[in-house]
């Protein structure tokens, strides 16, 4: 089955993760690990990921303006319908 179209917004910030194929290694060694992780946070510093309110706007902002379903909301952020209902109406 193929995977469902990613919800995108123009300088949103996203979750990325990174497996192998059938779960093998990505990187070599910790040095490789490590290596990775200094070029992310000198492109994205932690400081600058949303909190949850700005989270729980763009979630809002998600349905009311552009349509989302609360599912499909819930799919793109890692969240069940049902939070997303609450964030929502909340």
């Amino acid at each position: 089955m193929a995977r469902p179209i990613r919800i995108e917004y123009p300088g949103e910030v996203y979750h990325v993760t990174a497996r192998g194929n059938a779960r093998m290694a990505v990187f070599v060694d910790d040095a490789d690990r490590m290596g990775f992780l200094e070029i992310l946070d000198d492109l994205l510093p932690r400081d600058a990921l949303p909190g949850k309110r700005e989270r729980d706007e763009l979630i809002r902002r998600a349905h009311r303006e552009y349509g989302y379903s609360y599912s499909e909301i819930g799919r793109h952020v890692g969240f069940h319908y049902a939070t997303v209902s609450r964030l929502v109406k909340g």
